[in-house]
């Protein structure tokens, strides 16, 4: 059976669940690191994770992107889809 647990690995190696995990035997992990994020911050109350909110819009793509569809109305006309032929 898998089990998914989150923990957090301290910069000497340390690793802290951060809930609580009870095996019977020896039990093997496979650990997957995230991409730690350089202005994330560790609540120390709750021991969870906090990542500040991303700014919207992306100051570096403001003025680049153009939207050609939404999901409201599709970009080509029905009688275009090939799908329904």
């Amino acid at each position: 059976m898998l089990k998914a647990v989150e923990a957090i690995i301290e910069p000497d190696g340390t690793i802290r669940i951060l809930e609580p995990l009870s095996v019977q035997v020896s039990t093997r992990a496979i650990l997957t690191l995230l991409t730690p994020s350089f202005d994330a911050t560790v609540d120390n109350e709750t021991e969870q994770l906090i990542t500040p909110k991303r700014q919207f819009p992306i100051p570096e793509l403001a003025g680049t992107i153009k939207t050609i569809g939404d999901i409201v109305s599709p970009i080509v006309e029905e009688e275009d889809w090939e799908c329904l032929k």
